[in-house]
């Protein structure tokens, strides 16, 4: 079975991933990003809790949706799609929408040069996949149900 993966350096992501950290209360490495951020997820998550949203579910939906989708107003109508379902309330997704591009702003600021370093720190990665990954999903394959594993 051969395995196509799709690399994606994204800072969008990045972004959503660092405050999801910075909410469950995690110490980030980088001071100047965990400091930039800081105030912006504080008020992110009282938008969260006014939505009556569990933080936990929010993050898990929004950190991926924003590998695929980078603009502000079309991200937070597929999170809130996906966590209230149907037509999301114009208000909400505005006021997301906004926390979005000042989670942006103050992450881009603390990482200027974001893009390029996640590149080079996927290079290993990449190396360490194509030596290893295929024969660990065949194990897996063979340890677990055959349906386990996708095509």
């Amino acid at each position: 079975m051969p395995i196509e993966t799709r690399w994606l350096a994204s800072a969008t992501a990045s972004c959503w991933h660092a405050a999801e950290a910075i909410a469950r209360g995690a110490t980030l490495v980088d001071r100047t990003t965990a400091d930039a951020l800081a105030g912006e997820v504080a008020e992110l998550l009282v938008d969260v809790r006014s939505l009556g949203v569990d933080q936990d579910m929010f993050f898990q939906h929004a950190v991926p949706v924003a590998v695929q989708i980078d603009v502000p107003g079309e991200w937070a109508k597929a999170v809130l799609a996906r966590l209230v379902g149907a037509a999301p309330a114009p208000a909400a997704a505005q006021r997301l929408a906004r926390r979005f591009g000042a989670l942006q702003l103050a992450f881009s600021r603390a990482n200027p040069h974001v893009l390029d370093e996640l590149e080079l720190r996927t290079a290993p990665l990449m190396g360490q996949w194509e030596a290893r990954g295929p024969g660990l999903l065949t194990v897996v394959a063979r340890l677990t149900e055959p349906d386990l594993i996708v095509e």
